[in-house]
């Protein structure tokens, strides 16, 4: 009987086999919507023990991650990770780089939102007053779910700021804004920017961006003899859509409407002209001074929720008490459904 570790490494060998052998094509698919993630800033002291949160949000589904966490490891001493939504984890700290290593596979897609992972640091006596970057690295390929799709999520990364006793900081000296939580189409940012003589922090929100819809029409799903097909407008930037219409077989035929889903419909008389939105309009939009979501003439409105599945295969194999990353991707074209 294989254990655990052997059936992983067996596992990973035999899908390096099959590719070497049949020469498997790579091709990169993007989900519609790839999550957000934000690394928690907090407030400390040198000599302190601080817990810093990873989080993320909009989360489309992944499989597996494979990033690396860096930190200041001359103001930062890494002790321990705590688990969060992730049903599997691999972490190796390299303390001498500033380098956490995070590599976790799963069964099926994780579409939970919350607390990636938890790191807890020690901040040294000699620490330097204000903001020390907590950050992400990785690349396209990272992040995957089962669909076979590749994730990019955006990051915004934090830190510990490190506060003095000092009161002598009369006139503050800040460092650049940095954007900690990035806006959404709904949700608003926010950036901070920290004093390097004592640490104070100085937060703004960023204004949400509104949805920005396509200028055509997804055909979500045919039309059939016996049931109305769908079609809609989608935002370039989350899976929300608008504007959605019904129609027979016999409208997309006679309106020369490609009864497929996943094709596009340019604005017609069926569908009706797509105007810009007047100024009283862009007053009255919820928090975003920059929305450029448009309208549709007529009454056709409506909303709808999209999701685009996604997917990977990837594993750990621990060679002479090292930890080498093997991800195995084996790609194909999806169109929406």
């Amino acid at each position: 009987m294989f254990n655990t570790a052997l059936r992983k490494r067996f596992f990973i060998v035999l899908c390096l086999l099959i590719i070497s052998a049949f020469g498997c094509p790579l091709f990169a698919v993007t989900a519609e919507s790839d999550g957000s993630i934000t690394v928690d800033t907090v407030t400390a002291q040198t000599g302190d023990t601080v817990t810093v949160n990873v989080n993320i949000v909009d989360n489309p589904g992944i499989m597996a991650v494979t990033v690396s966490i860096k930190y200041d490891s001359s103001a930062l001493t890494y002790i321990r990770y705590f688990k969060g939504i992730l049903n599997d984890y691999t972490v190796y700290n390299h303390q001498d780089k500033g380098i956490i290593r995070l590599v976790s596979c799963d069964r099926a897609d994780n579409k939970r939102n919350g607390t990636l992972i938890g790191l807890q640091f020690k901040v040294n006596e000699t620490a330097g007053a204000g903001l020390h970057k907590i950050s992400l690295e990785y690349s396209s390929g990272d992040f995957c779910n089962r669909e076979e799709q590749l994730l990019m999520p955006s990051s915004s990364p934090g830190g510990v700021n490190v506060l003095t006793s000092d009161e002598s900081c009369k006139e503050h000296t800040y460092s650049e804004w940095e954007v900690s939580v990035q806006p959404t189409c709904t949700e608003k940012g926010l950036k901070q920017r920290f004093c390097t003589v004592c640490g104070h922090c100085e937060s703004k929100p960023l204004t949400a961006l509104g949805h920005d819809y396509e200028e055509f029409w997804t055909v979500d799903r045919q039309a059939a003899a016996d049931t109305a097909g769908q079609m809609s407008r989608h935002c370039r930037r989350c899976s929300e859509t608008a504007d959605i219409i019904s129609f027979t077989s016999s409208e997309a035929e006679e309106n020369k409407i490609e009864n497929i889903a996943g094709v596009t419909v340019k604005p017609n008389d069926f569908t009706g002209e797509i105007t810009e939105p007047d100024k009283a309009e862009e007053t009255e939009a919820s928090n975003s001074s920059d929305a450029s979501e448009k309208k549709i003439s007529g009454d056709r409105s409506d909303k709808k929720a999209l999701t685009v599945a996604a997917a990977v295969c990837a594993s750990v194999l621990i060679i002479g008490g090292s930890a080498v990353v093997i991800t195995v991707i084996i790609n194909k074209k999806i169109s929406k459904r």
